[in-house]
């Protein structure tokens, strides 16, 4: 994507914010860094302007967080921002949301929001799976390497994520395409068995032996398994917060475009997390921070790392019936979405 051409931008941004609802006369905040790609904030604009929106772009210094009136979006009904910092985290964005305003991240670099744009197949998938989701109390995660784990979300909302912000009060990050709930804080019990294979993707490391990650009344207290475990163990303590080690939310991943494998975060690469958390078939169990604003969580802290299972087995107990079961691919291609194509939801459920 690095010699687009702007006008390539626009198009691709023209379908994400048309996507998202964005109607002429609406208007639309765009912030961004001074460091994040020029070229996606232009584009941004662009095609927002296109579409007939009322538009205003506001910059900041990117060596800092951004104060509270480079945030705040009393008029907008779409806020969109583009850069590194997770304002999804500021009270701000909270508040735009509380007034039903929609809210749109672009985190990804300009090559991987042309991968992985919004596509209607996904936000059907996904909005089946948060369905199913939603009224559960217990969750379970079995995988035939070892894995059981069990937590309860009683209560807890499921977000579904699919990259279009496209409703009243939305939160959503293009590029994604997963299912996501942060469970009750400590209710995790049991064994989570990283398996050959698996991946932990803050850390961009794919695992070469299984690594077993223990799990008491919400907590990892054991991280076994090699080097692996080691890099894991010191992910979590550089945080500086023993609520590091406490499980966050789990997810779902639902998107059959999106890749896996080490290759994406060769040197070079940029945003294979991305494709890793939205990988159709996969379950995310991450450790950490859970308390974003389009969420329930309320672990406050600056750390977290996902823990992803290509083979599990995720039971969901809703409403008394077994509503899910869901198999991770075992295959390394994504496979593709045809134009107008539906993927029918017996391939997921």
């Amino acid at each position: 994507m690095r010699g687009a051409l702007p006008s390539d931008l626009v198009v691709l941004f023209r379908q994400q914010l048309t996507a998202s609802g964005l109607a002429a006369g609406e208007q639309c905040l765009i912030i961004t860094d001074t460091v994040w790609d020029a070229r996606c904030a232009a584009a941004c604009e662009a095609a927002a302007r296109a579409l007939g929106a009322v538009v205003e772009v506001r910059r900041f210094d990117a060596s800092r967080p951004p104060d509270a009136t480079v945030l705040a979006a009393a008029a907008a009904a779409l806020v969109v921002y583009l850069t590194a910092w997770p304002l999804h985290y500021r009270p701000e964005i909270g508040e735009a949301l509380a007034r039903d305003a929609r809210v749109l991240a672009v985190m990804q670099p300009a090559a991987v929001l042309a991968q992985l744009p919004f596509h209607a197949d996904v936000r059907r998938r996904v909005s089946a799976g948060a369905r199913l989701l939603g009224p559960a109390s217990e969750i379970r995660v079995r995988s035939a390497a070892g894995t059981d784990l069990v937590m309860d979300k009683t209560g807890r909302r499921a977000l579904a994520h699919y990259g279009a912000a496209d409703r009243p009060g939305c939160l959503d990050f293009w590029t994604a395409g997963m299912v996501q709930a942060a469970q009750l804080e400590g209710t995790t019990e049991g064994r989570l068995v990283l398996d050959v294979g698996d991946c932990c993707f803050r850390l961009g490391l794919f695992m070469q032996r299984p690594v077993t990650i223990t799990f008491a009344r919400g907590r990892a207290v054991a991280i076994e398994g090699g080097d692996e475990a080691r890099q894991i163990r010191e992910a979590l303590a550089a945080g500086g917060d023993t609520q590091a080690f406490m499980a966050g939310h789990m997810a779902w991943g639902m998107d059959p475009r999106a890749e896996w494998g080490p290759h994406l975060f060769r040197e070079g690469r940029q945003g294979g997390g991305a494709h890793i958390e939205a990988r159709d078939g996969t379950v995310q169990i991450e450790t950490g921070s859970n308390d974003d604003v389009a969420g329930t969580g309320r672990h406050t802290l600056g750390c977290e790392v996902g823990c992803l299972l290509r083979r599990a087995t995720l039971a969901i107990d809703g409403h008394g019936r077994h509503a899910l079961r869901q198999t991770g691919r075992q295959r390394d291609e994504p496979r593709r979405i045809a134009p107008g194509r539906r993927v029918a939801e017996d391939q997921f459920i």
